[in-house]
């Protein structure tokens, strides 16, 4: 199974991607590599690395700064594999990610209605035994307000979910750092289930320059004033 990796970035290149790009060029479990640099001097420092035709990394740059939930959904757009794993500029995924939901999908099959999610964002967040490892839109709007560990993100999903990201009237929201739960909700509106694959792991950074911390005042106004139910 073919997997796009979509990196949306900002200004993080110096302290996540120097670092890590090289493995997931290794990787075997990811065909291409597409970044989308969100009006940052990101793109010039790769373009200078990769150029402009490497063979698995495929770099855009937005004209101007149009946000993370925006610049996510055009990373996303740009995948040519049926399977996208987006992932934040500033985690890190590896074969504790790849390798389980793999076996989830030898063993129960793969389901282009589902997202799929990690359920462990290392150090920090590691979901335990619960019943919300399938959430439809019966368990979705059972949980709501709850749903803060909907924006641990991440995620893999097939590209037919893609269109729905990118139906304009979703873009006048502006949800900053809980735009992973926004995916979700709109996922999980159109038919789509979320589905936390058991050991599934990424690392999680929280650091002074992310999205989540810059935003946090404005992402809780949203995540307790949008209108969650579904």
């Amino acid at each position: 199974m073919e997997i796009s990796l979509c990196i949306p970035t900002h200004d993080r290149y110096d302290t996540f991607l120097r670092n890590n790009l090289e493995k997931y060029i290794q990787s075997p479990y990811i065909s291409e590599i597409i970044i989308a640099d969100d009006a940052t001097d990101d793109y010039n420092k790769l373009l200078l690395v990769y150029g402009d035709n490497h063979p698995k990394v495929k770099l855009y740059r937005q004209s101007q700064n149009v946000g993370s939930f925006k610049n996510k959904v055009f990373a996303a757009s740009l995948a040519t594999k049926d399977w996208i794993c987006l992932i934040d500029s500033d985690n890190y995924v590896d074969e504790r990610y790849f390798e389980p939901l793999l076996k989830e999908w030898r063993e129960d099959g793969i389901n282009r209605a589902s997202v799929y999610t990690p359920s462990q964002g290392l150090p920090n967040f590691i979901m335990k035994e619960t019943d919300l490892w399938y959430i439809g839109k019966r368990e979705w709007n059972r949980i709501v307000p709850k749903t803060w560990f909907l924006n641990l993100g991440n995620f893999v999903f097939h590209k037919n979910l893609v269109p729905y990201l990118c139906m304009s009237e979703y873009h006048q929201h502006n949800c900053h750092g809980v735009c992973s739960i926004y995916i979700n909700w709109i996922a999980v509106k159109h038919g789509f289930n979320i589905r936390f694959i058991k050991n599934m792991a990424y690392d999680h950074a929280v650091h002074p320059g992310s999205t989540y911390v810059l935003t946090s005042r404005e992402s809780d106004n949203f995540n307790h004033t949008f209108n969650w139910v579904i």
